[in-house]
Parts: C-alpha cells; structure tokens; sequence
C-alpha cells in the first residue's frame, strides 16, 4: 500500500517530468533544469561573504592599508582631522590651506581622504603653503555670475561705524528695487561737495544753497566714498542759471530788471515761470525759477496772463530743459531703506543702476574698510576695470571669496591650478577693488618648499 511519502515522490517526479519536458525537451532528464544555475548563485553568495569578512577582519588587523598617498598629483585630507597633505620625493608635506594644495599640485589635481594610520608610517617634511589663503576654495561652478550691489550702510537707519562706508554684496538672494523716474538720491562727497543721484547719473550742487532751493534743508546728506560716486556718469551741474544782458525792460508799465523772475497763475491750479531777458520773457521750468530766485534773494513777481501776452517773447527757451526739473520728483527719504548702485555687466562694460535695499542686506558688521558679503561656499572672480590697453596686457584679477577678503591671482598658470581655468572674470572698477580688504597673492611659485610642478 502506498504511502503519503510515496504520493510526495512521486508528484515531485511528475512535475520534474514535466518541468524537463518543457525546457529541455526531454521528459527523462535525470537532473532538476536550472539546478547548475542555482547552485552557483548560491555558492557565488558564499564567496563573496567570505571575501567580504576576510577584508573586514584585515582591515581590523591593519587599519592603515591605503596607498592614496602614492598617486601622483594627490591633495591627500586625513580623515579624522581634515588636515591636508601632499606627498613628494619620500616625504610627507602639511599643507597649511587647500589654496597652497591645489597651487602646489597644479590644474587637475585629485583629492582623496586617508586614515591617519594609513600616514603614520611616512616620513614627515616640513610645514608648506601661503600663510592666510583661502580655506576652502570655491569651485568654479560656485563662483557668482549675477550683478551685485554697492551700498552706503548708514542710509538704511541704524548706527553702522563711519559716514563714509561702502558695501559689496555678491549675494544673489539680495533683493533690490530701482528708484522710480521721479525720485533720487542725495548724498554727498567725502571732500564736502554735494550731489542728487537720479535717472543713472550724478548730479552735482553748485553749492548749499541749492539744497535749500530744493526743499532738502540745510543739514548734511550721507557721505558717500569716492568708489560710490565714480561708478555713476556726470550728468549736468545744478545751479541757478547765468541770465545774459542787463538793464531794465519796461513790463506792465513798471521798469523791471533783466533776470527777474515772474510766476502767471493758471486757471488749473499749476504755475508758470518766466525770466526777463533783454529780447524778452523766456520760458523756464519750475527749478530753474526756484534755483535763480533763491540765488538773487528775491521770490518771483507776479505777472497775469493779459500782462503776459502781450509782452515779446524771447526765443531763448533752454531753461525749459537745461537741467531736470528736480521739484517734480522726490527724494529717497534716510533711514528706511539703504542706498545702492546695482552693477551688471553689459558686454565688456560695467553699468550702475540706483536701487534701494533692505538693511540688513546693506550692512553685516565690517570696519572702515568695505564690507564684501558672499553667499558661503560662493566665490566671485574679478578683473579690475578699466583694462590695461597694451598688446596681451592682461587686468589684476583677484578671487573674492565669502570671508570678505580678496586675493589676487598672480597669473593665469595660478587661476588653472585654482580650477578657474575656464571661468570669465567679472570685471570690477579698480576702485571698489582698492576697498576690499587684501589677503596675500596667490602664485604658485609663492607655496614653496617644493619646486613648483613636482609631485
């Protein structure tokens, strides 16, 4: 009688039957299909664990087995520490920052981390590297493309140290509004003078008294350094105009002197403005009236409209645009947002544009010297502007990185080895450059003792 173990077998060698027939073609292969297959899956597995256990427990004997050091052209970083090394001629260099690595070791070095048991069996040199270099050094894909903006910190309120400071923000993330058609800036210079900042141009006052012609008082706008002022253009100066001629012209029966100012009310509510000249009245805007009025000491005479007509007309009519009419626009008022210029690059020139900031994006704590604030991890690699016109004269270039700080790259073979071989520099005035606060050059001949292109 059969047996539940006999019904077991002999399933398994009908399906077996039937499994051989329907891959082999063969219904009395005496061998499970796939089973070769299978046994070596599994014992494949069983190798690899055994390997893998027996690099494990070596690596538990001998901790320092990595041979990184022996690679050429290798910035080798101690895992535990972060400390960085280079290997050259049987010695083993501590390098005092990873700018000295990359100058040392030139364009395309690679950087491996290591074990410090994997270095203590190597003989040790002495320390190498330019002291104050940068640590670490942006990658060229960090390095700030977009315009940045320079600010004068106390215009945003608050009590920043110094009248006369100047901020460098690189921060893409800085936010900025341009001033309306109507509106400027006033500031003034650090050797006393005046001006009004409006439509991209620097406007300067002929003297105190315009200020006050233009409803901006007689206290002292905010200084702004001269790097500030130099980026923007030289537009017209503001002063009372110089009315030609003398002597008097009969007007309304009343002998009226040559310059005298009138105003005709008109029926709109507005005001027109004319100046006496000697063929004539002459038109005039609303500052130019304001400016010569001021300056003679008088206000304007009142004229009507019958007066007006019939008075000869002068064909001089440049006091209708001689300088803007300011008294229609507005000033930024201090103290609630900060004054900026926004410099974008325009094919090879440098284009300042008025802005205005938020405070805390003007100012972040810097001395008498520009505040330069990068976003961490970023860098911006800069050309002093204007260019130097000799044949194959090259710019300074200097790498600005998010310490504040500039360094200047000695030559092209130091911007390879730096990465930013094939990085365009920003140009930048020469002047905001000078503000910047200076680390030392970066050259490779400068990291020294190992002679440059070794290793």
């Amino acid at each position: 009688m059969q047996t539940k173990k006999d019904h077991v077998h002999a399933y398994q060698t009908l399906v077996g039957r039937m499994s051989a027939g329907l891959l082999l073609g063969d219904t009395n292969y005496s061998e499970a299909p796939a089973r070769r297959a299978l046994m070596g899956l599994v014992y494949g597995v069983v190798l690899a664990l055994l390997v893998g256990v027996g690099f494990w427990v070596y690596g538990l004997i001998n901790p320092g087995g990595n041979m990184a050091w022996k690679k050429p052209n290798t910035i080798l970083v101690e895992k535990e520490s972060g400390a960085r090394f280079v290997y050259d001629r049987g010695l083993l260099f501590p390098v005092v920052n990873h700018a000295s690595a990359m100058l040392l070791k030139g364009a395309g070095a690679t950087v491996e981390t290591i074990s410090r048991a994997s270095l203590s069996g190597l003989e040790r040199g002495a320390p190498i590297g330019i002291l104050g270099a940068p640590d670490p050094v942006p990658s060229a894909n960090a390095l700030v493309t977009t315009p940045w903006l320079l600010c004068l910190p106390h215009t945003g309120g608050g009590q920043p140290p110094g009248q006369g400071l100047m901020s460098l923000n690189a921060n893409p993330d800085a936010s900025s509004t341009p001033l309306d058609e109507r509106e400027y800036m006033w500031v003034g210079s650090t050797d006393g003078h005046q001006y009004l900042v409006w439509s991209g141009l620097k406007l300067r006052l002929a003297s105190p008294a315009v200020a006050v012609a233009l409803g901006l008082g007689t206290s002292s706008p905010p200084s702004a350094p001269p790097a500030w002022l130099a980026a923007l253009p030289d537009g017209p100066e503001i002063g009372p105009a110089s009315i030609e001629g003398r002597g008097t012209v009969q007007v309304a029966g009343s002998a009226r002197q040559v310059g005298t100012v009138f105003r005709q009310a008109a029926g709109n509510g507005t005001e027109n403005f004319v100046v006496l000249r000697p063929d004539g009245l002459a038109p005039m805007s609303r500052t130019e009236a304001a400016l010569l009025t001021t300056a003679q000491g008088e206000s304007a005479a009142d004229i009507d409209a019958a007066t007006m007509a019939s008075m000869p007309r002068s064909a001089d009519t440049s006091l209708t645009s001689r300088i803007p009419d300011l008294l229609t626009a507005k000033s930024m008022p201090i103290g609630e947002r900060a004054y900026c210029l926004r410099q974008e690059l325009f094919g090879s020139s440098v284009v300042s544009i008025p802005v205005t900031t938020e405070r805390n994006f003007a100012w972040f704590g810097m001395n008498e010297q520009v505040g330069a604030y990068l976003k961490p991890g970023t860098g911006l690699l800069a050309a002093s502007a204007p260019a130097p016109t000799g044949a194959g004269a090259k710019p300074d270039r200097f790498l600005i990185t998010d310490r504040g700080f500039k360094y200047r790259l000695a030559d092209d073979e130091a911007i390879k080895a730096l990465g930013f071989g094939g990085a365009a520099p920003r140009p930048m005035a020469a002047e905001v450059l000078a503000q910047i606060p200076s680390g030392p050059v970066l050259s490779r001949a400068a990291v020294g003792p190992v002679e440059r292109g070794r290793g």
